[in-house]
């Protein structure tokens, strides 16, 4: 029952270059972090086994792979309050914003995380 240390988890930040992957193993899959680009922003897409599958971004309970990937929060304003509330999405995010996001999700909703070197 391992995870990756705040120190583990700076280092592979700070040495992810551009488009170069990340390799993990967590919970017995081999996940893997590539930098894309999306609508002119780089984001981070998470590969599982190597495969990215639609399915797994709808919130089905059947998908163990399902829970690497952050759940949809939208931010709506109430008319007549003008108070924002957080309102959840029956999807996940597809990426992630940074290296470093998706790296502390996986360290939290996982049991066991290691770095591999492929």
């Amino acid at each position: 029952m391992s995870k990756l240390t705040k120190v583990q988890i700076d280092e592979l930040v700070a040495n992810a270059g551009l488009f170069l992957p990340i390799y993990l193993m967590a919970d017995g899959y081999k996940i893997t972090l590539k930098q894309i680009i999306v609508d002119g922003k780089l984001r981070v897409q998470l590969y599982i086994n190597g495969v990215f599958k639609g399915k797994w971004i709808t919130k089905l309970d059947g998908d163990e792979e399902g829970k690497f990937f952050m759940p949809w929060v939208s931010h709506k304003k109430c008319p007549y309050t003008g108070k924002r509330r957080k309102i959840e999405i029956n999807m996940r995010r597809p990426y992630f914003a940074s290296f470093g996001q998706a790296l502390r999700h996986i360290n939290k909703i996982s049991d066991n995380v290691e770095v591999c070197y492929e």
